[in-house]
């Protein structure tokens, strides 16, 4: 029995004992009523076990939340440090027409190339159409400028090209009587008359290139270059980490679209530049290079060492889209190997 009870239990007996010196009610003085008593510790026992007791080892212990405790002394919160947020590139609708170079671009009668004067050749471009609306019948190969080398100044298509697809254009061409380098500019142009071209604006031409030799002349005299002044169509400094890509059509890194060049550290811990998506490079040397210059490099889509790059070097590139240009490449920090790129590519109008 618990103490709470026994102590209930002895003052039931108390009052009942009490309750005998009260008048006679029919028995004897002195004797307790056995049955008065035992209904009181009833009724008191009764209410006792109504009451919620809780064992001692069912008491909740109080949750509490995992909130900081502040042991600086100081009420004053500490400023939150955010990082950087870089924004991703925006999606940008693909316009209806939009042609873009093949790979390659030059099917046949690569820049350069050496022609007889007066000689018959066929010049084969390869574009694809990276738009959303079809290349019809109605849309047409036409000359834009430069030197009009083909025997036609314009051709229709003879078939349509689906958005996604690859085309071969073929123009007939005649090389001019006199010796020199000659370039012929062309583009496309659709069914409304809006002409359009390659690159990332969509107003680049693409275009014949030769080299009129006259025979029988060992040291062939070249007439003053004819061939039209490039304009700049993007250029800039950029700082490229390792394993970056960049769009040199765009000028920006992992543009997630057709990206140029990857730069890398190969497994003899040295930098290197690759090209991608149909671009081509070609090590240049020290000094800053001329159009004509990168011309008579022989590009390829090797992947390029960098090495001794204290001072930089220059190298030209082709795009994935058929433009030309060249960067000057330098390290600025050896321990984490970034790439300084200063770039230029150009477009022909």
């Amino acid at each position: 029995m618990s103490k709470t009870l026994k102590i209930l239990l002895c003052l039931t007996l108390l009052s009942s004992l009490g309750a005998c010196n009260l008048p006679s009610t029919g028995l004897s003085e002195g004797v307790l009523n056995a049955t008065d008593v035992y209904q009181t510790v009833a009724v008191n026992l009764t209410q006792l076990a109504s009451l919620t007791v809780t064992p001692q080892n069912q008491i909740k212990t109080p949750i509490h939340t995992n909130t900081p405790i502040n042991t600086s002394g100081s009420t004053t919160p500490k400023p939150t440090v955010q990082g950087t947020i870089i924004p991703k590139p925006t999606d940008i609708p693909v316009p209806c027409d939009q042609a873009a170079a093949g790979h390659p671009i030059d099917v046949t009668v690569s820049d350069g190339t050496h022609m007889k004067p007066g000689e018959v050749f066929s010049k084969t471009w390869r574009l694809e159409n990276v738009g959303t609306c079809a290349w019809t019948t109605d849309y047409t190969v036409v000359w834009f400028s430069g030197v009009k080398l083909g025997v036609v100044t314009e051709k229709p298509f003879t078939g349509p090209v689906e958005p996604g697809k690859i085309v071969d254009i073929t123009i007939d061409m005649v090389s001019p009587d006199q010796p020199g380098m000659y370039q012929s500019n062309w583009k496309l142009r659709n069914a409304k008359g809006v002409l359009l071209g390659i690159g990332p604006n969509g107003d680049a031409p693409f275009w014949a290139r030769i080299e009129v030799v006259a025979e029988n002349t060992p040291t062939p005299t070249i007439n003053p270059t004819i061939l039209p002044t490039p304009k700049d169509l993007v250029s800039g400094v950029i700082l490229m980490e390792p394993d970056d890509e960049m769009d040199l059509d765009l000028g920006i890194l992992n543009s997630g679209q057709k990206n140029d060049i990857i730069y890398q550290i190969n497994l003899d811990n040295l930098p290197v530049v690759t090209p991608l998506n149909g671009a081509r490079l070609a090590q240049f040397g020290k000094q800053v290079p001329e159009q004509s210059g990168c011309d008579s490099e022989n590009p390829s889509d090797k992947p390029v060492q960098l090495t001794n790059l204290v001072d930089g070097i220059y190298i030209c590139y082709w795009t994935g889209q058929g433009l030309p240009g060249y960067a000057h490449l330098l390290t600025t920090d050896t321990a984490t190997k970034n790439l300084t790129v200063e770039y230029t590519t150009w477009s022909i109008p």
